[in-house]
């Protein structure tokens, strides 16, 4: 009776140590993906911003044939 109930510790034992690791695997990727979707996220702002800038260069440079055809 006793070495059945260690036995039954020893699983849940090993059990919880697999679950664990398991966790901090799953913290781990997860982490891993959060910084890499940070990384893309930066490239996506900065590309707008150019972007952005880009497209006021073009409207500055258009507003004369606009103004002049009344549009």
């Amino acid at each position: 009776m006793v070495l059945d109930k260690v036995d039954e510790l020893e699983v849940l034992k090993s059990l919880l140590k697999k679950t664990f690791g398991n966790i901090k695997t799953d913290i781990s990727i997860n982490t891993k993906d959060l910084e890499r979707l940070h990384d893309y996220n930066r490239r996506l702002e900065m590309q707008l911003m150019q972007l952005t800038g880009e497209i006021a260069i073009l409207r500055s440079q258009l507003k004369p044939v606009f103004d002049s055809q009344n549009l």
